[in-house]
């Protein structure tokens, strides 16, 4: 079985500083602990890295070597790991991270210590496990594959990474490329947004026109501009109103109040969460019967038509001097900035574009921030839930009724299939999209395969 670690020469390593305070020592067990350190930020993005430590649950870490502390006073002793020895009980587990002589590009390591690797692989079986509701989400990992220059695109692009930042990168790139090549899946649905996450949501963009499923190219039909677009059902009044006939923020409520127990892709930890997020306050009703305000008009229009980055692009040109029209990435992390900073974020100095915004649209302004009253993190939720809702309870269901042999992948807001179906995954996204926001969507069609990279 492989596991991935930095370049090290272990049986040299061992000889030099020989691991006497280690019980029942074994080389494979300390590959093992090793490999943790990069798989757990390669596999999800979810898990708080204080300072470059990866924290390392005790409690699992125990059911697969149970001496595991022994390993890692072992390897801090001899100087490939640092720790950071914070521990918060029930909160943060102690950290761990390579220190600078050990800190490289990671290659595969074959283990076959027996025990180690069945204790392995039923921890991996656990993180293939998702809701009843959402196993047909699964069904098409097994037909997808790498193409081969992958590695080399890698290798080109990060030749000899010097920095923290691009090693990381690097490694986090190169362990999902070959999970993905070796069938080695992972999967959870998160219990805050409800999101599914996979081996495609945690791989970097620029890595999936090498994906391949049935050997065909894949595509992707995004929704553009999407959190501003999914926020227009936050602008309707019946969105609030309880009644179990429409969609409102009362089914979004229940649907995540339901207690599930779920595997973190990192094999670390395992939570049963119940978590009921927004109740409206009589002061939101009072602001919706304003709702026929203009600016909600001209802020509808705008996010319908994916033009809402455009237009506060040049708003922030012309009000405040700065060019972002040709930075997308610039505008669209402006754009966060306006929607899920705290309401007590407006008075700052960096905050003019939040009140350019609330100055264009105050209604909508005023919706969002009696939302995020108590938290400021709510809003962000609520429209994750909703995209959550949508793409996996709504889209996908239909797609796997109507054309039961077509591969369909998810990466939140994206819907993915193989090239030629594009067209028709595009269509019921839009039928369904609209028949609950309330309003067509802007739609965007994105070709991943090699030969159309850039089409």
């Amino acid at each position: 079985m492989k596991q991935y670690i930095p370049r090290i020469d272990l049986d040299r390593h061992l000889k030099k500083n020989p691991p006497e305070g280690v019980a029942n020592f074994h080389i494979d067990n300390l590959a093992h602990i090793l490999n943790l350190i990069t798989e757990i930020p390669a596999r999800s993005d979810s898990h708080e890295i204080y300072n470059g430590y990866v924290p390392l649950n005790s409690t699992l870490l125990r059911k697969t070597i149970r001496n595991y502390n022994q390993y890692l006073d072992y390897l801090v002793a001899s100087g490939i790991l640092l720790c950071d020895n914070h521990y918060i009980k029930e909160e943060k587990s102690r950290g761990y991270k390579f220190s600078e002589d050990y800190f490289t590009k990671v290659e595969p390591y074959e283990i076959t210590k027996y025990t180690l690797i069945k204790s392995i692989k039923a921890k991996s079986q656990e993180n293939k496990t998702v809701p009843k509701k959402y196993e047909y989400l699964v069904d098409w990992f097994d037909d997808l594959a790498i193409d081969p220059s992958a590695i080399d695109y890698l290798n080109n692009k990060y030749p000899d990474p010097q920095d923290e930042e691009s090693i990381n990168k690097y490694n986090s790139s190169f362990r999902n490329l070959n999970w993905i090549q070796d069938n080695d899946y992972y999967f959870s649905v998160d219990t805050t947004g409800n999101r599914f996450h996979s081996n495609l949501t945690s791989l970097n963009s620029d890595l999936r026109k090498f994906l391949l499923s049935q050997n065909q190219p894949l595509v992707a039909v995004d929704i553009k501009n999407s959190q501003p677009y999914l926020s227009i059902i936050l602008l309707n009044p019946s969105f609030y109103q309880n009644n179990t006939d429409t969609f409102n923020i009362y089914n979004i409520n229940t649907y995540n109040t339901i207690s599930i127990t779920i595997s973190n892709p990192s094999n670390i930890y395992t939570t049963t969460t119940n978590h009921s997020l927004f109740s409206p306050p009589p002061m939101l009703y009072k602001t919706l019967e304003e709702i026929d305000n203009q600016d909600v008009k001209n802020y509808i229009e705008l996010v319908e038509n994916g033009l809402i980055y455009e237009y506060l692009a040049n708003e922030i040109k012309d009000e405040l001097g700065v060019d972002l029209r040709d930075n997308r990435k610039a505008i669209k992390e402006v754009v966060f900035t306006i929607l899920y900073t705290a309401n007590q974020f407006i008075g700052q100095p960096e905050a003019a574009p939040k009140r350019l915004f609330r100055d264009r649209f105050p209604t909508v302004y005023k919706v969002f921030s009696v939302i995020k009253r108590k938290d400021k993190k709510t809003l962000a939720i609520l429209l994750q839930r909703i995209e959550a809702y949508l793409v996996l309870d709504r889209i996908c269901p239909r797609i796997k009724q109507e054309r039961p042999k077509l591969p369909i992948y998810t990466i939140h807001d994206s819907i993915v299939t193989t090239l030629g179906n594009e067209e028709y995954v595009k269509a019921i996204m839009e039928e369904e999209l609209t028949a609950t926001i309330g309003h067509k969507p802007s739609l965007k069609i994105e070709y991943w395969s090699i030969s159309q990279d850039g089409k």
